[in-house]
């Protein structure tokens, strides 16, 4: 028993450790501006199999967020999931955990770091309101963030985002919370 409460507690450090890594990294060389992201099975190789990816990119970003609180860091942390794509819009289609785990794309959540005002739903209503010319379609939804993961995180906000470009023939699809 003692050993399976220091390997989970090594887990958790070394978790700490490679988020930390990251974080104060990307915030000297310029790496949010770059949109340099943390994979969540860079930080830890249990959270490569996708049935655990909902879990681990929770854990992870209340593990960024703690660690940006530590630091007294001004900046926003925000966990992106891509789902699948498809050659039509396909709104939101999910509104349990388990439907959102199935639409899950092959990339694994991501980790960013942005300067507070420039976050994802900063930048969406920026489009919304100036347009961009790589744009065909943008699709933007607020989701109620209880029907995703329930109240127990620090997240201010949730977004899904449905867009297709014009040199592409599908609708890329995400979900980001932003805290």
């Amino acid at each position: 028993m003692a050993g399976s409460f220091h390997d989970q507690e090594s887990r958790m450090s070394q978790r700490d450790h490679i988020v930390e890594k990251w974080m104060l990294t990307i915030v000297k060389d310029g790496g949010i501006g770059r949109l340099d992201e943390l994979h969540i099975d860079r930080i830890d190789d249990s959270w490569k199999t996708k049935d655990l990816w909902l879990a681990g990119g929770l854990e992870a970003y209340q593990i960024a967020v703690r660690l940006r609180d530590k630091h007294s860091l001004a900046l926003s942390v925000v966990l992106a999931f891509s789902l699948e794509a498809g050659s039509k819009a396909q709104g939101v289609d999910f509104g349990t955990q388990a439907q959102l785990v199935e639409r899950f794309d092959w990339t694994p959540p991501s980790l960013y770091l942005f300067h507070r005002g420039d976050e994802v739903g900063a930048r969406v209503q920026k489009l919304l309101t100036e347009g961009s010319s790589n744009m065909q379609n943008t699709k933007v939804d607020d989701l109620a963030v209880e029907k995703l993961i329930g109240k127990a995180l620090p997240v201010k906000r949730c977004y899904y985002i449905e867009s297709k470009r014009r040199d592409s023939d599908e609708y890329s699809r995400c979900v980001y919370i932003e805290g």
